[in-house]
């Protein structure tokens, strides 16, 4: 063979082989899939027996800390204004995460649940007020150390309860567009990320969703509670899957169904993450002898002590099902368990349970996983394993081999 030839053969071998030693790690870096850890400031992470701060996040396991939350700005004189008081807050959280991990990435969230979203909504449709809007967060984003943000707008065109407005739905997209460039102008790197439902009728009452994940780095869905308590009916919260005894819209509100009607409406995989709840559901039951799935129910259940009637955060769950007295069942279908004591009745998640929405987002290829919320675990060790459900997650996220592509450009 020809030398100049060999010579060519070898050049190319080499490159292969650089490029499988040196590009494929650099590409698989920025592909990883994500274990995002929701943190809550709330009353019961700041005091009492459920103190949890930003030192006993576990920086290891999570790829993102999620900070929820700010509250909407205050409307003051033409201008918003983040709470100076809620903004100290948010950098003394900052400052403990970036020293324990200089690297990890900090999205904080906009809160539009506390006002029905109709701070949102306001915003949104006046021109004025969304550049003020705009304005408000990057001058947020060059103070802080902030690495992007998360639009919690759950209800946007539901009018009424929720304090929506029939033109939030054509509204939003522009929002979104706008926060986009405007965080872009203070860092290219900053990312937009959108808090999404998924139930049926919000992809035709509240989303463009093609036109929301176009402007949007990545949409953290709400499949961690999607059953409400006044359907008084028995029911875990976030079964996988479409069960034999629903039908209509309820039947098609599932976790598959929710991820799938994202994609199904024009949003890449690869900008979902599923969330994954770690925390139990409790019912009253009507009648403590009938305790089916689809039974009748009387509303929430016993009131803990971390949380609201009904809530119980996992390391509350797995202390409470260690007492006696508790009869125990699985949501064939939905893929979630459930015990029940007198006329308590209970579901959660659990490491068999959460393995099946893992499942989901390898086959679906998404994102990554939210992680609702951190300090629901069991971060003493209470039961056993400290953080023992978030372990699992980022041992079985870390395992999804990523999707890679890349072009190398002859010179």
């Amino acid at each position: 063979m020809d030398d100049k030839w060999v010579g060519g053969y070898r050049s190319i071998f080499a490159l292969c082989v650089f490029s499988e030693m040196v590009l494929l790690p650099i590409l698989s870096a920025g592909l990883e899939k994500k274990v995002v850890c929701r943190y809550v400031v709330s009353s019961t992470t700041k005091m009492g027996p459920g103190k949890f701060g930003p030192e006993d996040i576990p920086l290891d396991l999570c790829t993102h800390v999620l900070y929820r939350a700010l509250p909407f700005p205050v409307w003051r004189k033409g201008s918003f204004y983040v709470d100076e008081g809620e903004k100290g807050d948010l950098l003394n959280f900052t400052n403990i995460v970036k020293q324990r991990s200089p690297g990890k990435s900090i999205i904080v969230t906009i809160d539009g649940v506390v006002d029905g979203g109709e701070k949102f909504s306001i915003a949104a449709d006046d021109p004025v007020r969304r550049k003020a809007f705009v304005l408000a967060m990057i001058s947020l984003f060059r103070e802080l150390q902030l690495d992007g943000l998360e639009v919690d707008w759950e209800w946007p065109g539901l009018q009424g309860t929720y304090g929506g407005a029939f033109d939030d739905r054509q509204n939003l997209p522009p929002l979104l567009l706008d926060l986009k460039n405007g965080l872009k102008s203070v860092r290219p790197e900053i990312e937009l990320w959108f808090f999404g439902a998924v139930y049926p009728a919000f992809f035709r009452s509240s989303y463009r969703v093609a036109e929301i994940c176009r402007h949007v780095d990545y949409v953290t869905l709400f499949t961690f509670e999607m059953r409400d308590y006044s359907d008084k009916l028995i029911d875990v919260p976030s079964p996988m899957h479409n069960r034999s005894f629903e039908s209509g819209t309820r039947a098609r509100t599932n976790v598959e169904d929710g991820a799938q009607g994202w994609i199904d409406n024009g949003c890449p995989p690869k900008k979902l993450i599923l969330g994954i709840g770690l925390f139990g559901r409790s019912l009253q039951l009507a009648d403590p002898n009938k305790h089916a799935l689809a039974d009748r129910a009387l509303g929430p259940g016993m009131k803990g002590q971390f949380m609201n009637a009904g809530y119980h955060p996992y390391h509350e769950v797995c202390s409470l099902l260690r007492q006696p007295g508790w009869a125990f069942g699985y949501d064939r279908e939905g893929l979630m368990p459930y015990a029940y004591r007198g006329d308590q009745w209970l579901s959660y998640e659990d490491v068999y349970s959460i393995q099946y929405k893992v499942d989901l987002i390898e086959s679906l290829r998404l994102a990554g996983a939210l992680v609702q919320c951190i300090h629901f675990d069991d971060y003493r060790g209470v039961c056993g394993t400290r953080f023992i459900l978030t372990n699992y997650i980022a041992a079985r996220i870390k395992q999804i081999q990523p999707l890679i592509s890349f072009a190398i450009q002859w010179t």
